[in-house]
Parts: structure tokens; sequence; C-alpha cells
């Protein structure tokens, strides 16, 4: 191959650093954006079953078996499977709160 088309296709083909530092900005913005909405308050016995449903499962479960620990009188406190049976409970009730299920 010809050194000076090689050279050529080189120079148009390479992102340079102009580009890199764009990607790097894009994907520096995404990541605020998405570690902002991760930063909502923890799930109490006090939140609504509408907030509940919003959550992602995991964080839905792991409140699910919290909250069940630390409710008195609570049959089988920490069970994991009150996460599947809130779950059930809060989309036909959104206006419940997490607290009122367990009591």
């Amino acid at each position: 191959m010809n050194p000076r088309i090689r050279d050529r296709f080189i120079a148009q083909s390479s992102p340079g650093p102009a580009r890199g530092r764009s990607v790097l900005a894009a994907f520096l913005a995404v990541t605020v954006v998405v570690s902002g909405a991760c930063g909502q308050e923890p799930l109490t016995a006090d939140s609504k079953c509408s907030e509940y449903i919003e959550r992602p499962s995991d964080e839905r479960h792991d409140a699910a078996v919290r909250i069940s620990s630390q409710t008195e009188g609570v049959s089988s406190p920490g069970n994991p499977m009150w996460g599947f049976s809130l779950d059930g409970a809060c989309g036909s009730s959104p206006d419940l709160t997490l607290g009122e299920y367990f009591r």
C-alpha cells in the first residue's frame, strides 16, 4: 500500500483526542443522571405501595424482608417470600402503606 494513502486512511479513521474527550463527556453525563435517579430514599413502613412498585424488584424484595423483620407480630419475619406477597398486594392497592400491609 502506498504510504501516503495509508497515512491518510489512518488519520481519517482514528478517533483522535477530541472525539475521545466527547465520548468520555457523554459517558460521564449519563452516569451522573443515572446515579441521581438511584439516589432515592430507602423504602420504609411509611412508604406507599405506589412508590414500592416503581422500584427494581431486588430493592422491593429487600425492603419487604427488612420491614417484615422490623414490624411487631409478623408471622415469619424476614421470610424472602414477603417480597412476592407484597408485590401482589401493592399491585392492587397502591394507596396502602407497607407498614399497613404487615400489621
